[in-house]
């Protein structure tokens, strides 16, 4: 997944997939270090 699909995502939270809600979740309680290292989880 792109950088441009995860701006789009979150410009539009409404049609985010559920595994998506749960890994930005996850993500969002690691370090931002831990997304760069791993973009696609």
């Amino acid at each position: 997944m792109s950088m441009a699909d995860l701006a789009q995502l979150k410009v539009h939270p409404q049609i985010r997939p559920p595994i998506e809600v749960f890994r930005n979740n996850v993500l969002q309680r690691i370090n931002k270090t831990t997304i760069a290292i791993y973009p696609v989880f």
